[in-house]
């Protein structure tokens, strides 16, 4: 999970399937660099048990056991990150949960796609539409870089909006 972690429920016959989930936690839950390991209680065991049977050491850092025993502290946590994180998890349930956020980015999303849908082709989405993501919108402009260039300064200015010209 990553840019959609908290953005739409998940059903519990899936975390029942799941032993460990990774979840990055930029853009929707804190600041780039924080990541967030769901374990299932079972698979928290000492894996140096397995040694004798041809599995491998883990190291002490790497080991859910140390966390869990740790409370999460074994390491040094980086703080800002998880403070971050808590003000959005507030923010969410303030919001409603993950139910209501769903809604909302459901909402938001299609009001962007439809201005590029109806746009006569000036912006361009070549993601079908069963296929469209409701957090990452991509799109690009017809007449090129230098008229995404603009968009990007114009959007810039007249809203005050940072960083939408994404990466590559």
């Amino acid at each position: 999970m990553s840019s959609n972690i908290l953005s739409r429920k998940i059903s519990p016959q899936l975390w029942k399937r799941l032993g460990v989930v990774f979840a990055g936690a930029q853009k929707n839950m804190a600041p780039s660099g924080l990541t967030v390991v769901i374990v299932r209680k079972d698979l928290i065991t000492n894996l140096d048990d397995a040694v004798p049977f041809g599995g491998f050491r883990v190291p002490d850092m790497l080991s859910y056991k140390n966390m869990a025993d740790h409370q999460s502290l074994y390491n040094t946590p980086p703080m800002f990150s998880i403070y971050v994180c808590n003000l959005v998890l507030a923010d969410l349930l303030s919001k409603g949960g993950v139910g209501a956020i769903e809604e909302i980015n459901s909402q938001k999303s299609r009001m962007v796609y439809h201005v590029i849908d109806e746009s006569r082709g000036f912006y361009i989405n070549a993601i079908e539409q069963n296929a469209r993501s409701r957090i990452n919108i991509i799109f690009n402009c017809r007449g090129g870089a230098s008229i995404e260039d603009q968009f990007v300064l114009e959007a810039e200015k007249s809203s005050g909006i940072k960083q939408i010209k994404g990466h590559r």
